[in-house]
Order: structure tokens, then C-alpha cells, then sequence
């Protein structure tokens, strides 16, 4: 699929799958590191536009990653990953910076889960719309 079809796929799999996605400053001012968060309670996707930003990220991007953790959601794994342990752990070693490491371990419960939205996000977007719909079901 082509550039613009992705982002056209994923906000319909959010709409149909009853995601929301909503702005919300006021929690986002008090974590400036905070791009965006999946509101279980809520079925939303909070964004943090002013801090995506200031910090050179894209709202694309923010969305796949939280659409990651609304799958994570879905097929109800609180703990549980898409990908092997194994297989996080290598990707990590490889592919994510030190510091975002060390973030992510310090700042994060669920730490193999939130690597796993961050290397999932560069996968294309109408993969990761269409894996929303299919654990949907």
C-alpha cells in the first residue's frame, strides 16, 4: 500500500475498532518525555502534540506505537509480547540507543512490551492497522 493509504487504513481500523484519539495537554505538560500514551480505561489514544514536537518525533509514528499497545490490549496480555523475548532482547542490542535503554528499564513496568511498540513502529503502518483489526476479533 502506498504512503497515504496507510495512514487512511490505520485511522479506520482505530474508528472501527472503537479507539479514540484525543489531545491531551494537561498531562502531557507535566512529562515533557511523554509523546503519547493508550488509554485502557478510555479505549483512547492520548497525544501529546506540543511534546511530539519539541522533541522532532511525528504523529504517525506515536499512533503506530500506541496502536501497538492497544493490540497488546486486545489479545489481553498485560505482560505478554508480540515477538519472542529473545528476539526483543537482540533487536534492543542492536537497535535502540543506550539511552533510550536505560529509559525505557528505569521509566517502564511493562519494559519488553514497550520495546516491542517501539521496534513494532517501524514496521509499515497498514501492517500494523490491519494487525489492530485482527486482534479485534
Amino acid at each position: 500500500m502506498g504512503t497515504i493509504l496507510g495512514p487512511i487504513l490505520l485511522s479506520l481500523s482505530l474508528s472501527v475498532t472503537g479507539v479514540g484519539v484525543v489531545e491531551n495537554q494537561h498531562q502531557c505538560s507535566m512529562n515533557t518525555d511523554l509523546m503519547g500514551e493508550y488509554v485502557l480505561k478510555d479505549k483512547e489514544i492520548s497525544l501529546c502534540t506540543d511534546n511530539i514536537k519539541g522533541n522532532n518525533e511525528t504523529v504517525q509514528n506515536v499512533l503506530k506505537h500506541e496502536t501497538i499497545h492497544a493490540i497488546h490490549h486486545n489479545l489481553g496480555w498485560e505482560q505478554r509480547t508480540i515477538l519472542h523475548e529473545d528476539l526483543i532482547t537482540f533487536l534492543v542490542r542492536h537497535f535502540i540507543d543506550d539511552g533510550e535503554t536505560v529509559f525505557v528499564l528505569l521509566n517502564y513496568e511493562a519494559t519488553d512490551q514497550e520495546f516491542e511498540a517501539r521496534i513494532l513502529t517501524h514496521l509499515p503502518t497498514d501492517w500494523i492497522a490491519l494487525a489492530l483489526l485482527i486482534s479485534s476479533l
